[in-house]
C-alpha cells in the first residue's frame, strides 16, 4: 500500500549523482523546487538506466541548451527513502517526462531473504511523481 505520494510538477532541478570512491560509491537522485530539496538513495543499473533513458528522450524532443548548467548533488543528503521500483511515461505532445519512483519496501526477518511474502504486514511504502518539462 502506498503510504504517502509527493508531486512535482515542473521542479527547478532533477539530478543525479554519486558519493564516495568507485566501487563503494552511494547513488542519489534529487528534486529541488521551491519546497526545497528531496533526496532518494538508489541503486547503480537504477540511476544509470534512467539517465540513459532520459538522455534518448531528450535527444527525441528537440536540441538541448548546451550552456545550460549541470547542477550536482546539494547537501545534504538525507535521503527521503531507498528507491525501490522506477517508473517513466514520456507526453510528446507537452514535452514532458513523468518519473515515478516508489519507496523499497522494508522487509521482515533475514535480511538476505528477498521475497514479497516476507513484507512486513500493513507496511505502507511512498512514492515521488516528478514531471520534467523538455528544455
Amino acid at each position: 500500500a502506498v503510504a504517502e505520494s509527493r508531486t512535482f510538477d515542473r521542479p527547478e532541478r532533477f539530478t543525479c549523482g554519486t558519493v564516495g570512491e568507485p566501487g563503494q560509491r552511494t547513488f542519489y537522485l534529487q528534486v529541488r523546487d521551491a519546497a526545497g530539496v528531496f533526496t532518494f538513495k538508489a541503486e547503480k543499473e537504477q540511476v544509470r538506466i534512467l539517465g540513459q533513458y532520459l538522455a534518448q528522450v531528450a535527444q527525441q524532443l528537440g536540441p538541448v541548451d548546451p550552456d545550460r548548467d549541470v547542477v550536482g548533488l546539494l547537501e545534504p543528503l538525507d535521503a527521503a527513502f531507498v528507491v525501490g521500483d522506477v517508473g517513466v511515461a514520456t507526453d510528446a505532445d507537452a514535452r514532458t517526462v513523468v518519473i515515478v519512483l516508489e519507496e523499497l519496501p522494508q522487509w521482515s526477518g533475514d535480511d538476505e531473504l528477498d521475497r514479497p511474502d516476507e513484507l512486513l504486514d500493513g507496511e505502507e511504502t511512498r512514492s515521488v511523481t516528478v514531471t520534467v518539462s523538455a528544455p
